[in-house]
């Protein structure tokens, strides 16, 4: 269901922009270029596409997530309020880590375009940079192993700061658990009953917030 969820949704999406850059001027799409249009057909609706099939799942994280701190308002209002506290630390912190991650990658998909008009002039002009040594030599030194170079290195960057995005909110979330296990029992009067519960619910959280932490990024 979800797989056909998401490939309707890619059908539609290249249908409708195929249709747009028909109805567009052509004036603005000569100033968009070619290898930016081919992108964003390709590889920006195939994103498009990998969000739509998370959402549910995401969804259902969430869910879990809420129940499991509706649970522990249940057992204790003052652990609820820290579990709050350490989310709101959790998405803050990630939230910057998000934004700068993004911003990486909105460099590489600019060095993607360049990258696609490079491939563009090879395939296009492949007799004249065949027949010129030294204009194929400056072609591939200066404009494709520099763009690509480019290319890589903020893809890198983007992506590791969205990896470490994931590995701090479970940081975080470690760093309650030994909270609830090793610090609250000396603050607090809890009887092994109700501590029980915290490790049970924290453990169950483990999971739908891993997922929340790895899935954030695709729709991001």
């Amino acid at each position: 269901m979800l797989i056909r969820l998401s490939q309707n949704a890619v059908l539609q999406l290249r249908i409708q922009l195929s249709r747009q850059i028909l109805a567009s001027e052509l004036s603005h799409l000569e100033q968009l270029g070619n290898p930016r249009l081919l992108a964003t057909l390709t590889e920006d609706v195939q994103a498009v596409a990998n969000a739509v099939y998370v959402i549910p799942f995401l969804c259902i994280d969430i869910s879990m997530a809420l129940g499991c701190l509706l649970y522990i308002t249940w057992l204790s209002w003052l652990v609820f309020i820290m579990v709050v506290v350490l989310m709101i630390a959790a998405i803050a912190s990630c939230k910057l880590l998000l934004d700068k991650g993004e911003k990486l990658l909105a460099l590489s998909r600019e060095d993607q375009d360049s990258l696609f008009n490079n491939f563009s002039t090879i395939t296009a002009g492949i007799k004249e940079l065949k027949l010129h040594y030294q204009r194929r030599q400056f072609f591939l030194s200066n404009r494709l192993e520099a763009t690509a170079s480019r290319f890589r290195n903020h893809n890198v960057q983007g992506l590791t700061l969205f990896a470490t995005t994931a590995s701090w909110g479970k940081l975080i979330f470690f760093f309650a658990i030994g909270f609830v296990l090793f610090i609250l029992p000396h603050l607090f009067a809890i009887d092994a009953e109700t501590l029980s519960g915290y490790i049970l619910t924290f453990t169950y959280l483990m999971l739908p917030m891993d997922n929340i932490s790895n899935n954030l990024p695709l729709i991001s």
